[in-house]
């Protein structure tokens, strides 16, 4: 997978905003997936369990796992056309963790600047390539409610996806960070309040 390092173009680092059809998207340093990179940290950083010590890069590293995914697991299993989808190429998976690290950094921040993610969240949506498009399938593909007989597994496959999978990440999450404050404790490192608040 990764199959080429940058765009056959000769243009890998020019950035490009979406060109319907063409075999270059996805191959130069930024393209219109950005977007959603950034909105998905920001996302990440707001809900993360992680304490404030922990600098946003380090969690923004989750994202490493998104990008083999995308390109290793998802290139190999897709049900895309021959051709119309090959993988990102190496500059622009490895440049993708530019604006996911920079949204998790905003997510950690604080919440203050979610009105800005949703303005961008509505305007990559409408253009198709926003987290709706991402997270439920790319360009939507994952179902048509308005497909006869369809709405039963469109309203099962958005609970898994917008309930149960945020919630069990939450989860999962918490734990996460938890044992790596209980291993602390135990190897003697000094305690943070922030490392491990008191339950509640």
């Amino acid at each position: 997978m990764w199959h080429s390092w940058g765009c056959s173009c000769g243009c890998t680092f020019s950035p490009i905003i979406y060109e319907e059809g063409s075999i270059h998207m996805d191959q130069h340093v930024f393209d219109q997936w950005n977007f959603s990179h950034a909105i998905w940290g920001f996302a990440l950083g707001a809900v993360t369990h992680a304490p404030r010590s922990v600098q946003a890069w380090k969690i923004g590293f989750l994202f490493v796992l998104w990008e083999f995914w995308e390109n290793v697991v998802e290139v190999a299993f897709s049900t895309y056309a021959p051709g119309q989808y090959m993988g990102d190429s190496v500059v622009n998976s490895v440049f993708d963790m530019i604006p996911s690290m920079l949204g998790v950094w905003l997510g950690r921040r604080g919440f203050g600047a979610w009105p800005l993610v949703v303005v961008a969240e509505v305007a990559a949506t409408r253009a198709g390539f926003g987290i709706h498009s991402v997270f439920l399938g790319h360009q939507g593909s994952i179902c048509d409610v308005r497909a006869p007989g369809e709405f039963g597994t469109c309203a099962q496959a958005y609970l898994v996806r917008l309930v149960v999978l945020p919630v069990l990440f939450s989860q999962l999450d918490g734990l996460l960070w938890r044992c790596i404050a209980a291993r602390r404790r135990r190897a003697g490192a000094p305690s943070k309040a922030a490392f491990c608040p008191k339950a509640t």
